[in-house]
């Protein structure tokens, strides 16, 4: 059996040209490789609430994948269901049938038992074991969306594991989404930003009869490209590189807003940063918190909601601050 993984999709509307380029050269790969499954490892969304447009895109590459071999998928953090924000873990369950499953804790392909198992949210939600495959598999596969302990510094309560849990577990083979590099991780699909640079962007095939793994490397979606500049004799326009976003950062001058204006449109997306220094101080976001307002539950609610890009109505607000200070459901 031949399984391809695409992990960390993050789809979303202001790329979304980028990312169906991206995903027409994989389509065209799998097809080629014959593959017998698609897995998807999570942060299938890069939004909790995302837009119609988003929504269209990935169930319409769902069901036309699903309309040729099964699609396995399960969800990640940035589906994560919270306060005031839509559930793009519902949004995703709904397509659940014969050809596509999502969040299903064991699919079977062919003689390949499939563990799938995504972020986790309590205890309760852990499917990976060291059970051996079911009867009439000779192979079983790890498929998650989680976080290994000695790569993350802040680590979830939940969904964060040594990696020598998981290894001891008897998977014949791990396909992990979350992290965007490779490894035991699958590694993202496309960059996503200019933090993302020298990031693998790509997809794996796992040949289950031979133990092989193949990594399509993918050209489609642009990547990113840090530049520092420090002399103003520098053309930013020579910086412009085809299939590359590029980030200027000029050290000790500022180029002229004509040549500034000519790199920026050369390619959108293309930004320039001027007059940084070797070492920019970084401004405090936080400040102070009022005093006393740890104490007052429904004051530190409503600090908290007039930081958030969307204002819950009054209606919820007034809810939460029930539910803080008198238990109220």
């Amino acid at each position: 059996m031949k399984i391809a993984t695409i992990a960390d999709l993050h789809v979303r509307e202001k790329d979304l040209d980028a990312l169906s380029a991206q995903w027409e050269i994989a389509e065209r790969i799998m097809r080629c490789e014959r593959v017998d499954a698609l897995c998807l490892a999570g942060d299938l969304y890069d939004s909790k609430r995302p837009t119609l447009r988003e929504m269209d895109w990935l169930e319409g590459r769902i069901r036309t994948m699903a309309a040729s071999v099964p699609v396995i998928a399960v969800t990640g953090n940035h589906e994560k269901k919270s306060i005031n924000q839509f559930p793009a873990t519902q949004l995703l369950w709904r397509l659940n049938s014969e050809r596509i499953h999502i969040d299903r804790p064991c699919i079977i392909v062919g003689d390949v038992q499939i563990d799938c198992q995504p972020w986790l949210f309590c205890e309760e939600d852990k499917v990976m074991n060291a059970d051996p495959p079911v009867d009439g598999c000779r192979k079983k596969m790890l498929l998650g969306h989680l976080q290994i302990e000695h790569l993350y510094p802040t680590r979830d309560r939940y969904s964060c594991f040594p990696i020598e849990e998981i290894e001891a577990m008897g998977y014949d083979h791990i396909a992990l989404g979350d992290y965007h590099k490779r490894g035991i991780f699958v590694g993202a699909f496309r960059q996503l930003n200019f933090g993302e640079e020298g990031n693998p962007q790509g997809f794996e095939v796992w040949d289950s009869e031979t133990g092989a793994l193949t990594w399509h490397e993918l050209d489609g979606a642009p990547r990113y490209w840090n530049v520092v500049l420090e002399s103003p004799e520098d053309d930013l326009l020579a910086y412009n590189e085809p299939g590359y976003l590029t980030k200027v950062k000029t050290v000790g001058w500022v180029p002229s807003a004509e040549s500034r204006r000519q790199f920026e449109s050369s390619t959108p997306g293309n930004l320039v940063e001027p007059n940084m220094r070797d070492e920019p101080e970084r401004e405090s976001r936080g400040g102070e918190l009022p005093k006393g307002i740890l104490q007052d539950k429904a004051a530190l609610i409503e600090l908290w909601d007039s930081k958030q890009d969307t204002r819950m109505d009054a209606q919820e607000l007034e809810r939460l601050i029930k539910v803080a200070v008198g238990g109220v459901k």
